[in-house]
């Protein structure tokens, strides 16, 4: 955090029981050289894993205990089919080492799966939700599925960000925190545009361009 990032975004996702890991993939084979899947292993089982470059996954818990407590915490639940029925209790999971962390005012909860959009909202409605879209994502389906959805935010490539989109999604009062974005000229752009946050690669170049506006 010493690249001047205001936050922290990541990936969690559910092991066989029910525990919660940092971790972006579904299985271990691009990290680990290993075929395991996340979610058929328990988490006595995936702290004992090293990756190829070293290192360990951590657990939910552990991570929330180690981001600074000036720092917002963008936390994205990692699902792959349209409906886990596992999913519920993910997400009462995540909300429990959330609270147990104390940092639910610096939380916003994330998904590409409207499934986990869903379930989020119904759960803890008090801590925020931001629905990810893909750009190939149809203009007419992403604004049915925001209004149906009811998430706090919206979390677009940012391709998507129009001054049209913007403006709309502005009048409706979601927040706009835009992927991922490394190009100066870009994020000068957005900035000019009112988007609420970027997330990027490189913090600190983000913030040197931003600031030579």
């Amino acid at each position: 955090m010493n690249d001047g990032a205001d936050g922290v975004e990541f990936d969690v996702r559910v092991c066989r029981d029910g525990s919660v890991v940092v971790f972006h993939d579904s299985d271990l084979l691009r990290l680990g050289g290993r075929p395991e899947r996340i979610d058929v292993l328990d988490a006595e089982a995936v702290r004992a894993i090293r990756l190829s470059s070293g290192v360990g996954i951590p657990t939910l818990t552990e991570v929330l205990q180690v981001v600074s407590a000036s720092r917002l915490i963008n936390v994205e639940i990692k699902v792959d089919r349209a409906f886990d029925p596992r999913l519920p209790a993910f997400c009462k999971r995540i909300a429990e080492e959330i609270d147990k962390a104390g940092v639910g005012e610096r939380v916003i909860v994330s998904s590409f799966s409207q499934s986990a959009v869903s379930v989020w909202r119904r759960t803890r409605p008090d801590i925020r939700m931001g629905f990810l879209f893909e750009p190939e994502m149809g203009k007419l389906m992403t604004h049915l599925l925001v209004r149906w959805l009811g998430p706090d935010a919206v979390h677009p490539h940012h391709s998507r960000c129009t001054p049209s989109a913007v403006a709309a999604w502005k009048a409706q009062g979601k927040g706009i925190n835009v992927w991922t974005v490394d190009d100066p000229e870009r994020l000068r752009a957005l900035a000019t545009l009112g988007v609420d946050a970027v997330i990027t690669n490189d913090p600190s170049a983000a913030r040197r361009a931003l600031l030579d506006q």
